[in-house]
């Protein structure tokens, strides 16, 4: 009778590592089902890089007349800068502020953010064809508007060109479509997006306003 304590309180412990350990489990478990789901999630949302494309391929424009432009060269920046200086204020520590001010800006590198529009990735010194649609159309239907995007090798500045807010204006179609064409990622400082028609519903029904 004197070991029954003794095997109650041994039976106890046991029971509760065991709980212990099975609860252990159960979470670690449940911590792998929330890290693949969060994975997954991860993926879902993940871009994809838009396909270098040429814009001129899909509708073919005439050759453009260009214009012969005059020879410029260019002088370097930090001695010409210094020699055209007035001679007065031609000292030795503004000549040094000149030369080393010129040194940080050609050493210093820009770092150039990613661009992402529309759930893509468009890489430098590319040119891609997107597409976008409202969530909620006055029709209930969707109607994927065209959006040109090139982003410039180097970089610079972020320019929108939009055209047909109004249905029945069709000028500006064609000037955005032109302008977008013409011009080379290569060659471009900077980024460049074109939605040529942006009122698609007033421009099927050639109307100057929405359906409703």
């Amino acid at each position: 009778m004197s070991t029954s304590p003794v095997l109650t309180l041994y039976i106890t412990i046991l029971l509760f590592y065991s709980a212990k350990i099975c609860f252990a489990e159960a979470r670690l478990e449940a911590i792998k089902t929330d890290s693949n789901s969060s994975e997954q999630n991860q993926e879902s949302e993940a871009t994809t890089v838009a396909p270098n494309l040429d814009l001129k391929k899909v509708v073919p424009l005439p050759k453009p007349v260009t214009e012969p432009t005059p020879n410029n060269s260019k002088k370097s920046s930090t001695k010409n800068h210094v020699e055209n200086i007035d001679a007065k204020d031609k000292d030795e520590k503004s000549i040094e502020e000149i030369q080393k001010r010129s040194s940080e800006a050609n050493t210093k590198k820009t770092v150039r953010e990613k661009l992402i529009i529309l759930g893509s990735e468009v890489p430098e010194n590319s040119s891609t064809r997107l597409a976008w649609s409202p969530q909620i159309t006055i029709s209930g239907l969707a109607l994927p508007t065209p959006v040109l995007v090139i982003n410039g090798a180097k970089p610079g500045p972020t320019v929108c060109l939009t055209s047909a807010i109004h249905g029945d204006e069709l000028n500006g179609i064609e000037v955005v479509r032109r302008v977008m064409y013409d011009i080379e990622p290569g060659e471009l400082s900077g980024t460049l997006i074109g939605v040529p028609i942006v009122n698609l519903q007033g421009f099927q029904r050639t109307s100057r306003y929405l359906s409703d």
